[in-house]
């Protein structure tokens, strides 16, 4: 018996976020027990909530098109291919028509995304409620 965790895309669940105008599917969670990381395919158009995490590194791999990453007051035009890294506690947001992977280590648990106001305030946290994209999206 291996001892290798797969998964398969199609298999993890679409979910929208109309807050941040994403779609994401949950690659790998900590929940999974492999490893301490956490991968999210998203697919973005639009502008994501200013935020902050202080529980780990995130690095975003843009996989298609492009878009901007602002870490600070520092904007980051990125394009296909491109890779961000964003220490913990660094207030950024996101903006494009793009797809990505956002990797997290140590992994993602719900309550590590901080959103901040524009004086970089804490305002809330993940939306508890995420809904299926309707099906035409799917």
């Amino acid at each position: 018996m291996s001892d290798a965790l797969h998964r398969r895309f199609h298999d993890a669940e679409l979910i929208a976020e109309p807050d941040n105008d994403l779609q994401l599917r949950s690659l790998l969670a900590v929940e999974d027990g492999a490893v301490d990381l956490s991968i999210t395919w998203v697919r973005i158009d639009g502008r994501h909530q200013r935020l902050r995490t202080d529980a780990s590194s995130r690095i975003y791999v843009v996989i298609a098109g492009r878009g901007t990453v602002t870490v600070g007051e520092e904007p980051i035009a990125v394009d296909t291919g491109d890779v961000v890294v964003i220490p913990p506690g660094r207030p950024y947001h996101l903006q494009g028509d793009m797809t990505y992977l956002v990797l997290n280590h140590p992994g993602f648990r719900e309550g590590d995304d901080l959103y901040l106001d524009a004086g970089d305030e804490v305002v809330g946290t993940v939306p508890a409620r995420r809904t299926p994209p309707p099906a035409q999206e799917r």
